[in-house]
């Protein structure tokens, strides 16, 4: 059995290269993905569509720089440059919090916060 730091590590993978199909493998039926101050999608089915529905949000670049894992909940920080559907590049931070049970993950948080230029 994989440990809750290998999921959560091959999730970020997954999720960081559109991977639907490996997403849909370590997510649980009834997953929450909250995007805080924006949404909350609910349901491993709406969250796949989510993706499927915006193919072109993609990741340029994404580090990991802070990885912790206390029994069933994690955190993953790092920076992100992502594109929307319009080619608009982010600059963002991010923190993802992570709750798993029976080798799956139940809930993630996700704060982001965009990047200033600096003066």
């Amino acid at each position: 059995m994989k440990t809750n730091r290998e999921i959560v590590i091959e999730f970020n993978t997954a999720f960081d290269t559109n991977n639907n199909d490996e997403i849909a493998k370590l997510i649980a039926e009834d997953f929450e993905w909250h995007m805080l101050g924006d949404s909350v999608i609910k349901g491993k089915e709406n969250v796949l569509k989510f993706f499927a529905d915006h193919p072109d949000m993609k990741v340029i670049t994404v580090t990991k720089d802070y990885i912790i894992v206390d029994g069933d909940r994690a955190s993953v920080a790092g920076e992100v440059q992502c594109t929307d559907k319009t080619g608009k590049i982010y600059d963002m931070d991010y923190c993802d919090i992570y709750e798993l049970a029976d080798g799956l993950i139940m809930k993630m948080i996700s704060y982001t916060v965009n990047k200033k230029k600096a003066m």
